[in-house]
C-alpha cells in the first residue's frame, strides 16, 4: 500500500533536509527514532530510541537508496533480515515561501492488511505532522552543523 503526504512549510529546503537528517530532530518527529547515516547513495541508515526512557530498545535498519540534498531522500526500513520492507521517499520542492515537502510511503501487505490499514496511514500521517511542528519551531534557528 503506497500513502502520500503533502506538507508547505516556511522552512528552506536546506533546513528541511537538516531536520531529516539529524538524529536529534529525527527523533523529535519520528517517534523517538533517531536516524543516523552518511546520507549517501547505498550507506546504511539505522533508526533507533534514544535516550535513558528506552525500554526496550528499538532499532530498525535500511539503506539509504537516493539521496539529493536538499531535494530528494528516500531509504528503506525494515525490523530485520526476515521482515517485511518499507520503502520511504521524501521530495522537497523550494517555493516563494519556503519548500513543499512530498512524504511517499510503501508499505507491504503484511504491515497494512484488513483493520491495519487505518492504523498505519494514522502513523505516517501523525509523523508529517511532528514534522511540520519541528519545522515551524526550526524556521527562526539556524541549522545543525
Amino acid at each position: 500500500m503506497t500513502y502520500v503526504f503533502d506538507l508547505v512549510t516556511e522552512a528552506t529546503p536546506q533546513r528541511v533536509w537538516a531536520v531529516l537528517t539529524t538524529p536529534e530532530l529525527t527523533a523529535e518527529y519520528l517517534s523517538g527514532l533517531a536516524a543516523r547515516s552518511m546520507w549517501r547513495t547505498g550507506s546504511p541508515v539505522a533508526f533507533s530510541v534514544s535516550g535513558p526512557a528506552a525500554a526496550p530498545a528499538l532499532t530498525l535498519q535500511g539503506e539509504v537508496l537516493a539521496a539529493a540534498e536538499p531535494t530528494r531522500l528516500s531509504y528503506t526500513l525494515t525490523a530485520g533480515p526476515d521482515q517485511p520492507t518499507t520503502y520511504v521517499t521524501w521530495e522537497v520542492i523550494a517555493d516563494g515561501r519556503g519548500a513543499a515537502i512530498r512524504l511517499s510511503v510503501d508499505e507491504p501487505d503484511e504491515l497494512t492488511s484488513g483493520s491495519r490499514e487505518a492504523e498505519t496511514e494514522a502513523v505516517w500521517s501523525q509523523i508529517m505532522g511532528d514534522l511540520g511542528t519541528v519545522l515551524a519551531r526550526s524556521v527562526s534557528r539556524p541549522s545543525p552543523a
